[in-house]
């Protein structure tokens, strides 16, 4: 069995998932995910500092060293890590590893003078926060046992959230060290007595075991033949509290089986459109977005025809249709939001963006507006 340190918060929730078939799991917001570490990857490497977020910026010093996607191994029974540097993914295989070594690539390490900060990049999904956060300790332990310190500073940076940072200490490495020599006998147990390891749960979102899980096999084929749905039936209106829980973790468990559903069905899609049984297909299509205003020309042209001050109410350099039309009928014009919208769209001020999106659609080319 060998896995890496991203795994390990699904392994501490389900051992056995480590003992199934893997599979592996692509959706679109992974491929986003990739790019945007792609280019904070790219920006650390030419040490461009001003384009990483805000959080890591305040921890960097000019003379700090930086590890960016750098590979270490953690010896699980020895305690011992080792730093192999930038070894891509597809070349894990050609690493000589000993028997309970398992790997890890954390997004950034900061070697500094004030100590060793440990980043991992996170888009908008929240994660368990970074004191407790079992994929983040993992690197710190093999970040602190490689260099023989006794305190890593881990910080998880979101897109779009305040970062989570907290201090692990040497009780607190020690502590994940045995949690890891714990997982080990847990996962080779798992592979005589699987049941007794399998759970479900938010781990389940993203596991390359999930079609071989027993568990969410069983949940599809109750779905399937409708068991789910006379169950379901039989208990509303969930007046016991715990029949009322038990159908809130089992929405759970559905969204989480219709969001694979779904990603499975868009990487197949967008290989060859999926053909419905009322003649439609479903897959991807090109469709034109919604109506962008340059601010500046849509102010020229109100401040022209009624005034700065009714310009300033409808555009303040940020146009919106719905600034317009409510400056119209609050100046009580005649003229029609169409006629505002024929001189902006004359002057180049209006723009549709093209998307892309999968759904259902009659066959042949056309582009939607």
């Amino acid at each position: 069995m060998t896995y890496t340190a991203s795994a390990v918060p699904r392994l501490l929730a389900c051992a056995t998932s480590a003992t199934l078939p893997q599979r592996d799991y692509r959706t679109t917001d992974a491929a986003r995910g990739q790019e945007r570490h792609a280019a904070l990857e790219l920006a650390a490497v030419r040490r461009d500092v001003a384009s990483l977020p805000e959080a890591v910026r305040r921890m960097i010093r000019p003379s700090d060293r930086l590890l960016v996607e750098e590979v270490f191994g953690y010896d699980v029974a020895a305690g011992t890590a080792r730093h192999f540097g930038p070894v891509p993914r597809e070349a894990y295989a050609t690493l000589r590893l000993g028997p309970f070594e398992r790997l890890g690539k954390p997004d950034l390490v900061v070697l500094g003078t004030d100590g060793v900060i440990v980043v991992d990049y996170k888009g908008f999904e929240e994660v368990t926060p970074a004191d407790r956060n079992t994929q983040l300790a993992t690197y710190a332990l093999m970040v602190a046992r490689w260099l023989g310190v006794d305190e890593v500073t881990v910080v998880i940076v979101y897109e779009y959230r305040a970062p989570s940072i907290a201090t692990l200490e040497a009780l607190d490495l020690d502590a994940h060290a045995s949690r890891l020599r714990q997982l080990e006998l847990d996962v080779a147990a798992a592979r005589g007595a699987p049941a007794r390891f399998l759970a479900t749960g938010p781990h389940c979102k993203y596991c390359p075991a999930f079609d071989a899980c027993p568990l969410q096999q069983a949940l599809a084929v109750d779905a399937e033949t409708g068991l789910l749905a006379a169950r379901v039936e039989e208990l509303y209106p969930f007046a016991d509290d715990r029949e009322a829980a038990w159908a809130l973790d089992l929405l759970e468990e559905l969204k989480r089986l219709t969001t694979r559903i779904r990603a499975g069905l868009e990487v197949r899609a967008q290989a060859r459109p999926i053909p419905l049984a009322d003649g439609k297909l479903w897959g991807p299509r090109a469709k034109l977005g919604k109506l962008k205003l340059d601010g500046n020309i849509v102010h020229e042209i109100i401040a022209a025809r009624h005034g700065l001050k009714l310009a300033e109410v409808a555009a303040p350099r940020q146009a919106s249709q719905k600034a317009i039309r409510e400056a119209l009928e609050f100046a009580g014009a005649d003229e029609t939001m169409a006629d505002v919208l024929d001189e902006i769209k004359a002057r180049g001020g209006a723009r549709k963006d093209t998307t892309t999106t999968i759904e259902a659609y009659e066959p042949g080319p056309r582009l939607v507006e």
